[in-house]
């Protein structure tokens, strides 16, 4: 802890872009649209390793890094009454499911950072700061249906086989911790997506 920041934070920082990408496949369309999808994302943070000194401090001229790749399988609902009979182009959604988040951490050296289990009494067998953990995430957004504003480029985006396109926000919320595991690591956080949407 330092000044009265956690570890993770203290070390890399809190602020970080994720990148994700979702793909999903409706299979029913009635009141909205009813689907599955697939997302994958990549998280990358680096920062300075402390030192073992007492009072421990950064060392800048070492890094170490911590790298999360999550991978999520969900069910979507897509509530698309209010376009699809009134003309109002907004778009609200939900999605639950599982998901499975690989993560691993490396040393100044380049390896995977590692402790020894038995204390660093020799032989040393190493526990490498790296693994994965499954969990359940949710998320509930709003897309706005951005063809709606230029009727044209609607027609043109139809003849070359997109639907819609637009615009979308999200709170999502993970608890990806190996459903309580005491030996997994908890990678799940409440945060906020936005990006581009495209309905093919």
């Amino acid at each position: 802890d330092s000044n009265g920041k956690g570890p993770s934070q203290a070390m890399f920082g809190g602020y970080s872009i994720l990148p994700m990408i979702d793909i999903d496949r409706v299979l029913w369309r009635r009141v909205g649209q009813l689907g599955v999808g697939l997302s994958a994302g990549y998280l990358g943070k680096t920062g300075h390793a402390w030192t073992t000194d007492t009072p421990r401090q950064p060392s800048p001229g070492d890094s170490t890094s911590f790298r999360l790749i999550p991978l999520v399988a969900s069910a979507v609902y897509r509530f698309t009454y209010l376009d699809d009979e009134y003309g109002i182009p907004l778009v609200p959604y939900a999605r639950a499911g599982l998901g499975y988040y690989v993560w691993w951490s490396t040393a100044p050296s380049g390896d995977f950072a590692a402790v020894c289990k038995n204390g660093g009494m020799p032989p040393c067998t190493e526990n490498k700061a790296a693994g994965a953990s499954l969990g359940f995430v949710g998320s509930i957004g709003l897309a706005i249906r951005a063809e709606r504003i230029d009727y044209s480029a609607a027609l043109s985006m139809r003849e070359s086989g997109i639907q819609h396109a637009g615009f979308y926000g999200e709170l999502s919320l993970g608890k990806v911790d190996g459903f309580g595991d005491s030996t997994k690591l908890s990678v799940g956080d409440t945060t906020w997506f936005a990006g581009v949407e495209f309905e093919f």
